[in-house]
Parts: structure tokens; sequence; C-alpha cells
């Protein structure tokens, strides 16, 4: 009987964690979803545009932006470019 009780209990738990997982995955943004999708394979992801918005998830990074939001700031991307240059 008890061990019939902490079956079911345990059950239960791991659905309700299955369910709260499967919501989490639903809320991640582009770069997570990359992240999520090439298994944390960062030279992989590094080279994608996750959000979209012209520039590859490496640079949004080097330049201290969201590579998965994609209204970027993009004076900051620009500048971040100048610097690049400069010998």
């Amino acid at each position: 009987m008890l061990w019939s009780l902490l079956t079911s209990i345990i059950i239960q738990m791991v659905h309700d964690l299955i369910r709260a997982l499967s919501a989490m995955a639903q809320m991640l943004n582009p770069y997570g979803a990359a992240y999520q999708n090439d298994n944390g394979d960062l030279a992989v992801i590094e080279t994608q545009d996750s959000d979209g918005d012209g520039f590859s998830d490496l640079d949004e990074v080097n330049a201290l932006t969201f590579p998965g939001i994609r209204k970027i700031i993009l004076e900051t991307h620009q500048q971040f470019r100048l610097e690049q240059t400069k010998p």
C-alpha cells in the first residue's frame, strides 16, 4: 500500500517536471533555442544569427549585446566593428 502510494507520487512528480521543462523550452528566445537544438555547441551557434538581425551571435556577444533579442541597438554594433578595424 505504502509502496503504491510512493510510486504514484513519484510518477506525478516526474510528470510535473516534464510539463515544467516543456513550458520552459517554449519560453526560450531564439539564441536559447539554438543553444538547446545544437546541444550547447558554441562553435556551431556563434556562426548563426539566431534572432535574424543581421549580426552573428558571436558578434553580438562580443559587442556585449543579446544574441537572442532582435531589437538590438545597431550603434553598439557599428561602434564595435569600428573598434575592431582600428590598428
